[in-house]
């Protein structure tokens, strides 16, 4: 949860600096900064799939617990949504990851 905050709060700080145009860059930080040779933002968008990835299982867990608990049918659309939000999180940042791969700015 700690890292999922983080990124949060980078994604915001990135976001701002996107618009206020102190970045150029469409990714902001993601593409401007190079280590090795490789940008920033191969290695944020590796660990952001990773937490994507990981909040998926833990989705399904809760949902699963919810279930052989026997919660309320009226909350399984909170877990319906909670999964869906996942699912568009992960192909977003599936997709941006590609974006920076293929340069294209």
């Amino acid at each position: 949860m700690i890292a999922m905050l983080g990124y949060l709060v980078f994604a915001v700080i990135n976001m701002v600096l996107v618009w206020t145009g102190a970045v150029q860059s469409p990714f902001g930080l993601s593409s401007s900064v190079h280590i090795f040779g490789i940008p920033l933002g191969v290695f944020i968008g590796i660990l952001a799939i990773g937490l994507a990835a990981f909040s998926l299982v833990m989705d399904f867990t809760s949902i699963e617990q919810g279930v052989r608990q026997g919660a309320p049918e009226k909350y399984s659309w909170t877990a319906a949504f909670g999964l869906t939000v996942t699912l568009v999180w992960l192909y977003v940042e599936i997709i941006r990851l590609l974006a920076i791969l293929r340069g294209d700015d």
